[in-house]
């Protein structure tokens, strides 16, 4: 069952109305005492007190009337006489004290004594005490009425208060800007409990710039440290490759590091990519056929050593978004799909809004399809570090590109990348 939580104006709100309820619930039962001591009082005091003088009266001179007063009345049955003189509910009522007794469609108390063979009764009207009780009680339903208007009124101006200081700082914190120094709450906030927030705040914001500053060094140097030797084994592997001195084998290993550094150039500029802030990028109209097919042909000869068939079907597509970073998604997938087969074929299919590199190898188990794309997860039959998918995924993302996969253990596995085309000439796709 979801957990409710409630916001701090609704819990000023519930608690006003809680308090109101239990004191409202406090004055009902007072008023259901006190209307139950005051009918015992009238019971034991008045009722049976002039039933007492009645019965003395009474054995000193039967011709005497019995007691007449407001909300009092006596009635006698003098012995012998047959009991059909008397109201109904008086007949067959034996000599004691009663309460609760409806008497002319009234609610009245009665107590009877027999004296020498005469009965003798006392009627006491408690209408009075029940109209004061529905008095008492109207009363209290309205009290609790005002006081439950008062008291959501009263939470609200209270949360309105106590919020307002809450309420500025999220402000001030929804427009920090990591790195600025000028910004600081703590100076702003005279409340002792806020200002041990905004305090607690700022040492954080100090932290995170420093943070920041770090990782911003660390981004500056691993561009001119990691770029530049790359640059050096890159120009120097491209020199090899045109040395036709050099045999097969060794042309193939020049390939290879070729193909090493370019993956390693792709790789820190997607680091770098991502370690950027939001947006910060610069996007360019990029003919992605193209660079699809540059990006294969680096790739064709490592399909071709394990005897995979390797094919492309393009449609001119058009995006607007860095190259280095669309090849890096379309490097990071190719190479899985060949890693990942051995045997049979890597289909690559690229149409306006829709890359799909599909592929007939091992596939991946069901329970380990949503991880995919975790960083640094490996699955049962991983053969790499986890980080190129995971890439391709990060990069998605901050692109606005979306990414499913589907797969089947032993069949193979499907991974499309759908991504908003610009206005592009449509054509014939070619193979």
């Amino acid at each position: 069952m979801p957990t409710i939580r409630l916001g701090l104006r609704a819990r000023f709100i519930a608690a006003c109305l809680l308090l109101v309820s239990f004191s409202t619930a406090g004055y009902y039962m007072a008023v259901s005492q006190f209307i139950e001591f005051l009918e015992a009082e009238l019971r034991d005091t008045t009722l049976l007190g002039e039933l007492d003088e009645f019965v003395r009266t009474y054995e000193h001179d039967p011709q005497i009337p019995g007691p007449r007063a407001q909300g009092l009345s006596s009635y006698v049955l003098p012995a012998g006489e047959h009991p059909s003189t008397l109201p109904e509910i008086l007949r067959t009522l034996p000599p004691g004290a009663y309460e609760d007794i409806v008497m002319d469609g009234k609610e009245v108390a009665i107590a009877r004594q027999d004296v020498k063979g005469a009965r003798l009764y006392v009627v006491l009207d408690m209408q009075r005490i029940e109209d004061l009780e529905e008095h008492f009680v109207s009363l209290a339903w309205v009290c609790a009425l005002i006081s439950w208007g008062a008291a959501v009124a009263l939470a609200l101006w209270l949360a309105r208060r106590v919020l307002q200081p809450v309420t500025e700082l999220a402000h001030l914190v929804g427009t920090l800007k990591p790195g600025d120094p000028t910004l600081r709450l703590a100076p702003r906030f005279d409340d002792a409990e806020i200002g041990v927030i905004a305090t607690a705040l700022d040492r954080f914001m100090e932290r995170m710039e420093a943070f920041i500053s770090r990782e911003q060094a660390f981004t500056e140097d691993a561009s001119h440290e990691l770029r530049t030797p790359l640059a050096v084994i890159d120009s120097s592997a491209q020199i090899l490759a045109e040395d036709p001195d050099l045999s097969a084998p060794a042309h193939e290993r020049v390939r290879r590091i070729l193909r090493a550094a370019q993956q390693m150039q792709m790789l820190i500029e997607a680091l770098l990519f991502l370690a950027r802030e939001e947006g910060a990028y610069a996007a360019e109209e990029l003919h992605l056929h193209q660079l699809l097919r540059d990006v294969a042909e680096n790739y064709s000869e490592m399909a071709a050593a394990k005897n995979l068939e390797l094919s492309i079907h393009s449609a001119p597509a058009v995006i607007n978004a860095p190259r280095g970073m669309a090849a890096c998604v379309i490097s990071n997938l190719l190479i899985n799909a060949i890693h990942y087969t051995d045997r049979g074929r890597v289909e690559v299919l690229l149409e306006p809004g829709r890359l799909v590199v599909v592929d007939t190898g091992i596939g991946i188990a069901p329970d380990e399809l949503g991880r995919v794309f975790e960083r640094r997860f490996r699955g049962s039959h991983s053969r790499g570090l986890g980080l190129g998918l995971y890439l391709v995924k990060r990069i998605c993302d901050r692109l606005g590109w979306r990414t499913n996969v589907e797969s089947s253990p032993e069949k193979g596995t499907r991974f499309e990348v759908l991504f908003p085309s610009s206005p592009a000439t449509t054509g014939r796709k070619s193979t």
